[in-house]
């Protein structure tokens, strides 16, 4: 099953309303999960909500309460994050950097890569579905599989 996560950080809430309408009109039959704020998520009738490894913010934690039938993602990049992720009732998480990601991906502060055997291992410490990310493609969903992800997602390698 196909997601798409709709991300950008340098919109405005309104911009980002604004945006992600027309990635639905544009895609209306891929679920489509929000990077962002839970209250615009609940107001387009989107799939779900995606939360970036650190604490959810005041703002944030109030839409989710009133949001609560959103599919929930989070990020994380440990084990931390795997708690957090859990104490929220995340529904799946995304486990990253497994691989080193593309030169192009200069917006985030790099991270020391987990390897195969790195997310085998934190696949262990959760009952939640993990996707594998970072520096992966297409031709990465067995291995990916094979350490115990869900499944992989990206971005350069599909866009």
């Amino acid at each position: 099953m196909g997601v798409l996560q709709g991300r950008d950080h340098s919109l405005s809430p309104e911009d980002l309303y604004l945006a992600t309408q027309r990635i639905q009109e544009t895609c209306p039959t891929l679920p489509l999960l929000l990077n962002g704020s839970p209250s615009i998520a609940m107001d387009l009738g989107l799939w779900g909500v995606h939360h970036p490894d650190f604490a959810p913010k005041t703002e944030w934690r109030e839409g989710w309460n009133s949001s609560s039938r959103l599919v929930l993602t989070f990020a994380a990049h440990g084990i931390e994050g795997i708690r957090r992720g859990e104490s929220w009732g995340a529904d799946a998480l995304l486990i990253s950097p497994v691989m080193p990601p593309s030169p192009k991906s200069t917006t985030m502060k790099p991270r020391r890569p987990l390897g195969w055997t790195g997310l085998g291992e934190l696949v262990l410490t959760t009952p939640l579905p993990l996707f594998a990310l970072g520096g992966l493609g297409r031709g990465d969903l067995g291995t990916a599989r094979s350490h115990g992800a869900h499944g992989i997602a990206g971005i350069g390698a599909f866009f």
